[in-house]
This record gives structure tokens, sequence and C-alpha cells, in this order.
């Protein structure tokens, strides 16, 4: 049984043509790929304002999850932004040096970048004192 019939064009195609699906005995959709494509074409043409209104009510929700998750979480956001720059300093990380020497990371050559390193290390060095 290497072909099946299309519940809604009534064809018969090969088993790739329709989608998987639990819960049924044989264990793929009733309808074809094609059929199930172009259902859900029809279904965006003509409630295209549905769609749309449902959307941004979504996005409005995410604004508002992410303003509320700042709002919360402002003074660990805060507390984790001085670590971490604290250990881009302690550690003379790449994006430390390129940013020290006022040049985007990406246009940065490593030898600058090793050489900054160093003298920064013996900046450091000559000033524990």
């Amino acid at each position: 049984m290497n072909k099946k019939k299309c519940s809604k064009c009534g064809k018969k195609k090969e088993l790739s043509a329709f989608y998987s699906r639990t819960g049924c005995s044989s264990k793929l959709h009733a309808q074809c790929k094609k059929c199930i494509s172009d259902k859900g074409k029809i279904y965006r043409l003509n409630n295209d304002d549905k769609i749309r209104k449902y959307r941004n009510k979504d996005i409005e929700n995410q604004k508002i999850r992410q303003f509320n998750y700042y709002r919360e979480n402002k003074q660990s956001r805060k507390e984790y932004q001085k670590i971490r720059h604290k250990q881009l300093i302690d550690n003379l990380d790449d994006s430390y040096i390129c940013n020290r020497l006022g040049i985007n990371i990406n246009d940065c050559h490593p030898m600058l970048i090793e050489a900054k390193r160093a003298q920064l290390q013996l900046w450091r060095v000559v000033n524990e004192n």
C-alpha cells in the first residue's frame, strides 16, 4: 500500500504527499499536503483582519511582558552588567581592548589587540605600587 486517497480532492497520491499524524490508525492526515496548504491560503485570504488583529494583540502582549520583565529584574540586570564589565576589564577581553582603542572589533587586527593587551598589563604592574 504505497498510495492513499485524499479525502478532499479524491486523488490517489504517494504516502509522502500526506503529513504524518499521531492518534489515527494510518498515522497520516486524511487530506494531502496540497489540499491542507490550499485550505490555509483560503482561510488567510478570507480572515486577513482577524489574523492581523490576533498578531497585533500578541505583539502588544509581548511588549507588556518584556516591559514587566525589565522592570522586575532591573536591579539584578544592573548587577550582572557590573560583574560582566569587571570580568571583561580584568581579563583584558578583545572587545574591551578594541573599545579602549575606539575601533570596531571586526576591524581590529589581532597583533594590535595583543600589543595593547601587553601595554595594559605592563601599566597595571607599574601602577600596582
